[in-house]
């Protein structure tokens, strides 16, 4: 596992979920993220200390740090037990590189990547150019 070296993009209001009691949600930070992380890490709640982006998981390369490539990548179940990647975009512009790597990444391993578009970041239509999906 990696250290999150200054990436707090899972805290930043990227995803979905409560820290004691306070929700977090895509343009919602969590409660508990001030400047330089999380205040509470030593004591932060069960889900917290689950989440891992593959990143972090070292599964990708170091240019794919969410804080890096634009892209917070999570390994995920979906209704028929099989894994994929679930991608939220972090930002309106990405380098090209990230597509091909989720293709070639998810390809080889036989999944697929499904693409979040947060509604703080831009419009769905103008992400989907910047990401080649349809």
């Amino acid at each position: 596992m990696r250290d999150c070296a200054g990436c707090t993009a899972c805290c930043e209001g990227n995803l979905k979920g409560s820290a004691y009691g306070h929700e977090f949600k895509p343009g919602k930070p969590c409660f508990f993220m001030k400047q330089g992380g999380c205040s509470i890490h030593e004591t932060r709640p069960e889900a917290c200390k689950r989440y891992q982006c593959a990143w972090s998981q070292d599964l990708f390369p170091d240019w794919m740090k969410p804080t890096e490539s634009g892209v917070l990548v999570s390994i995920e179940v979906d209704d028929h037990k099989q894994q994929f990647l679930k991608v939220v975009l972090l930002r309106e512009q990405i380098s090209d590189d990230v597509p091909l790597f989720l293709n070639d990444w998810t390809t080889k391993r036989g999944t697929y990547y499904t693409v979040v578009v947060l509604p703080t970041i831009a419009s769905p239509e103008k992400l989907a150019q910047a990401v080649h999906i349809q």
